[in-house]
């Protein structure tokens, strides 16, 4: 099993989700998709998203 994970800033999330989704269609494993949640702005919000 192939596994990827993408790492960039948020101004390059729909970017990200174009590479990240070719790279599913090609049959490798994302091991986390960050894209989904939202830009933290606290140190709380970045240690619920870790």
């Amino acid at each position: 099993m192939r596994k990827f994970y993408v790492a960039s800033s948020f101004k390059n999330k729909d970017t990200v989700r174009i590479v990240s989704n070719e790279l599913i269609n090609r049959g490798f494993v994302q091991t986390y998709d960050w894209t989904n949640n939202e830009r933290a702005s606290t140190f709380e919000g970045l240690t619920d998203i870790g």
